[in-house]
């Protein structure tokens, strides 16, 4: 499938849901403004009651974990959401309220949570490019080594950001895996996401890079809303096509 006939895909699986699903989205920032809010809660009373610096930083974090394990379990509702639309051409609230629950909820922050990690360990390929320009700023005298520092390690960096972009496509069918069979464990989620995405992890950078004149559209003409959720169907449409080929007999 190629990724204009992903993005009409998309399109006209939106069509008759749109404002569903550009609300769905604005949902997302409930939980970052509630988060702001609590946190400056928290530095006002400790500012006016004079309370233990632990105390704050202790609660500021709570606050913190909370609202990361609650963006968690919406975006694996969406991700269902999304599901449902493109296998039935309907939608329903209750797959985002199915993944609200206490249980389900933390199983999807541990997802998320392991692919963080796995993400952060692909960026070593970028660390030597990111030192050489740690070293080169720190020097005194700009000359030609000065120039040649800076250009290997801007060289080495932006390689090693690419290479990182590259691999981190391998998790991108983990939320799409989890809200199809909620059932599995998160390391099995993983490890298969990675298998299946075997040789088409260029596809979803090329087609996540075509979207960048779209979210560079976002400070002029389109609104943030429609942008962001026309690319998060299209890359629903992708993970659909990868599962229902690798399905297929």
């Amino acid at each position: 499938m190629t990724i204009a006939a992903i993005k009409n895909r998309a399109r006209t699986s939106m069509e008759n849901n749109r404002a569903k699903s550009m609300l769905g989205a604005a949902l997302f920032l409930l939980p970052v403004l509630l988060n702001g809010a609590a946190l400056w809660l928290i530095e006002k009373a400790e500012v006016q009651y004079a309370i233990p610096g632990f105390v704050p930083l202790a609660a500021q974090a709570a606050v913190s974990v909370f609202t990361a394990v609650f963006l968690s379990a919406l975006s694996q509702g969406r991700e269902a959401w999304r599901i449902r639309l493109l296998c039935r051409g309907e939608t329903s609230g209750w797959q985002i309220l199915y993944w609200l629950s206490g249980k389900r909820r933390r199983k999807a922050f541990r997802l998320h949570f392991l692919v963080i990690i796995r993400k952060a360990v692909w960026l070593f390929p970028a660390f030597p490019g990111g030192i050489m320009l740690f070293c080169a700023l720190r020097m005194s005298e700009r000359d030609y080594l000065f120039l040649t520092i800076v250009s290997g390690g801007a060289v080495c960096l932006l390689t090693g950001l690419f290479f990182w972009f590259c691999m981190i496509q391998r998790y991108v069918l983990c939320n799409f895996l989890l809200a199809v069979k909620p059932e599995m464990n998160c390391r099995d989620v993983i490890r298969q996401s990675a298998r299946l995405m075997d040789g088409k992890c260029i596809t979803a950078v090329r087609l996540k890079i075509s979207f960048l004149p779209w979210f560079c559209s976002c400070l002029l003409l389109l609104p943030a809303f429609y942008v962001v959720d026309f690319y998060r169907q299209s890359l629903s449409v992708f993970k659909y096509q990868i599962i229902r080929n690798c399905s297929a007999p």
